[in-house]
């Protein structure tokens, strides 16, 4: 038994629409029988136990290499568990009996990220060999995996990203990421494309941000709309400092002018000298420090995309229930405990800290760590950022507050936005309660959403994704695949088409990679994923064209998971997986264009309803097919083109290039059939 091959098929290939890896499995030396253990050995190697789903799954093998084969899929599925990354993970599953040859196996899964995904297999067949005693059973487990953790916590994304990027492809939404930590996420493909860091979009403007970023000058023009907001003065030192908190008020609250995450915030403030201690924590921040009035209530982060409200969030501070036994310091610990997951991340936003801002609270409320509360006693913490947690409660906000959000955001001109609210109850209109707004952020959180208690009850990420592309279809572009031995000249000749219609596709074939005319590479595309990335995520293309090979089809895939129009010409290879790869793709093309060559002919199914023929009119072939109500372009290129032997001809362009013949025609008059895309409003803009 051994591992012949990885492949990692991108887009549409001879397994499936969407990428898939492959596990390319030699079982020659397999015994006729595992030995009778096998399971239990498995079970024993693998870092999550065997459920009995898993040895059910085991068990129902007929044969050794069916076995196997099983036993590599559940190895695949525990791995990528017991490494506590929330990626994007299809179910291992066995190769259609078609796609192999006798002697070879395979097994098909899909993770989001190729090396990731490489190193999972390997490990996974490693472990099974192990079980099964067929190879060097000299496999260090937990080596193995602390490489994985090593390459998930340097190379992958953030989780809020991960999260993000899982919702778009699940969406229908092609994504990719540019740059290791901060990375620019693409969604769309070519002149649609939206590029955001996070929440925030290529549509936010820099003034936006500004605006949000200084508290004083957010609070001041949101006051001017007459928004609830904190009464609020900057000051220099300490003390103006003082003299603010008397003219406000007490109990006030000191925040620096420009921060996040409640760094610096020190609240309900009640003497001078508490005053002085939390000036120097600000101005630790920034150098310019904001005396508040004091708001009554929670804080509430409300998620606002395009004029809707689509999460609310109440912020819990930091605290621990007494039990009448454990002292305060001890809860701390055995609270942190509960919220570390096994890989050493918190659940729920950040963990308990006993720190000097702790002790400060402690104090103030005349406790210390030493203290043993009351069972069921509330004892807070400190702010928001030590060990704060997060309740979802969008199903019980008043609409007034919901109405006071949604316009903060549109004053400010932010597609998303988040809005910090300070209400003593969100089910209850703040004009009855009272309470304010802190600041609009430019930036909602995700995690904030995502670690919630009842985060089921709304759905952030969803919303914003569709806000960026409302129909997932308008996210990509209209696609036209060349195949046959002239689909460079093809190419170009189609390129030359859609030019002169005002199109501005974007082309990779054997004779480089083009875009709107421009020759990005002269180079023939050694690395067709790399090249065909260039020519689908061209910001300016409205078109894109891809000419691999038939190899390179059934090896790598398209690296396009649609394909509008596809082109045939000439001889194919349809060896060694050939015919499988291009009949994968004419099941997925909308439109499948042949030009007719009289000495050879296809084995492969085109149904009737999406084949046009290309061909001289005396074509038994194309009369055939156009008296079975089919779609036909018939002339040659010295007398000009008629669509179905009937209308006004069409006059083949050469744009300096050799004559245009009936394949580029036919294939850019089916892509200027294909409907217009979606217009999408201003957005920061309510929906109609």
């Amino acid at each position: 038994m051994k591992l012949e091959s990885i492949l990692v098929l991108r887009g549409i290939n001879i397994y499936a629409r969407e990428s898939v890896t492959c596990l390319i499995l030699e079982l020659g030396g397999l015994p006729e029988q595992l030995p009778e253990d096998f399971i239990a050995r498995l079970g024993a190697r693998l870092p999550l136990a065997l459920d009995d789903a898993a040895q059910e799954r085991l068990r129902a093998g007929a044969t050794a290499a069916d076995q196997v084969c099983a036993a590599v899929r559940v190895a695949v599925e525990r791995l990528h568990k017991a490494l506590h990354v929330n990626l994007d993970f299809t179910d291992a599953r066995p190769c259609p009996p078609e796609s192999t040859t006798p002697g070879r196996h395979a097994v098909l899964y899909s993770v989001e990220y190729p090396q990731f995904s490489r190193a999972v297999g390997q490990l996974a067949v490693a472990q099974v060999a192990a079980a099964a005693s067929v190879n060097d059973p000299r496999v260090t487990l937990a080596t193995e995996l602390q490489k994985l953790q090593a390459f998930i916590d340097d190379q992958l994304p953030m989780r809020a990203r991960r999260e993000l990027l899982t919702r778009a492809r699940r969406s229908g939404i092609p994504v990719h990421r540019y740059g290791v930590k901060p990375d620019i996420l693409h969604f769309g493909h070519g002149r649609w494309q939206k590029r955001t860091n996070l929440t925030i979009t290529d549509t936010t403007s820099a003034v936006c941000s500004r605006i949000t970023s200084d508290k004083r000058l957010a609070n001041r023009m949101l006051r001017r709309f007459s928004i609830p907001v904190a009464k609020q003065s900057i000051v220099d030192s300490v003390a103006e400092a003082e003299r603010a908190a008397k003219s406000i008020g007490f109990p006030v609250v000191l925040k620096p002018r420009s921060g996040n995450r409640g760094r610096g915030v020190t609240a309900n403030l009640k003497t001078i000298k508490e005053v002085r201690a939390a000036y120097k924590r600000a101005r630790a921040i920034h150098r310019k420090v904001l005396v508040e009035s004091h708001l009554p209530g929670d804080t509430h982060r409300f998620s606002v995309i395009h004029g809707r409200v689509v999460s609310v969030v109440r912020r819990v501070p930091p605290h621990v229930i007494g039990d009448g036994q454990r002292s305060i310091a001890q809860l701390i610990e055995w609270t942190n405990a509960r919220r570390i997951r096994p890989d050493g991340l918190p659940r729920n936003l950040r963990v308990l800290r006993l720190d000097e801002e702790t002790t400060r609270v402690l104090k103030k409320a005349r406790r210390s760590p030493r203290d043993v509360p009351k069972q069921g006693e509330f004892v807070r913490l400190g702010s928001i950022d030590n060990g704060g947690t997060v309740v979802d409660v969008s199903d019980t906000v008043h609409p007034d507050n919901a109405a006071a959000a949604i316009r903060a955001v549109e004053l400010m001109r932010i597609d998303a936005g988040g809005v910090d609210f300070l209400l003593p109850d969100p089910a209850k209109s703040y004009k009855e309660t009272g309470g304010g707004m802190a600041e609009v952020n430019y930036m909602p959180d995700i995690l904030i959403h995502l670690m919630a208690e009842g985060a089921h009850k709304s759905d952030f990420l969803g919303a914003f994704v569709a806000s960026l592309f409302p129909d997932p279809e308008s996210a990509r572009l209209d696609s036209a695949v060349v195949l046959g031995p002239n689909r460079g000249l093809d190419t170009i000749n189609l390129e030359v088409e859609l030019r002169a219609s005002g199109r501005r596709p974007a082309s990779v074939s054997p004779r480089g990679v083009r875009s709107d005319g421009w020759l990005a590479s002269r180079e023939v595309p050694k690395h067709w994923f790399h090249a065909s990335h260039r020519a689908l995520y061209d910001p300016i293309a409205d078109t894109s064209i891809l000419a691999p090979s038939v190899r390179t089809l059934y090896e790598v895939g398209l690296c396009d998971e649609r394909c509008d129009v596809l082109g045939l010409r000439g001889a194919l290879n349809l060896e060694r997986g050939g015919a499988l790869a291009v009949q994968a793709l004419i099941d997925q093309a909308a439109r499948v264009v042949v030009q007719l060559d009289k000495d050879r002919s296809y084995a492969l199914e085109i149904p009737a309803e999406k084949l046009v023929l290309v061909g001289p009119g005396d074509d038994e072939r194309v009369t055939q097919h156009l008296e079975r109500g089919g779609r036909a372009l018939v002339g040659s290129v010295d007398t000009g083109y008629r669509w179905n032997g009937e209308g006004e001809p069409v006059t083949p362009r050469d744009g300096g290039q050799a004559p245009v013949e009936g394949l580029p025609i036919a294939m850019a008059e089916e892509l200027r059939r294909r409907p217009p895309r979606a217009t999408h409003r201003h957005p920061y803009q309510r929906e109609p």
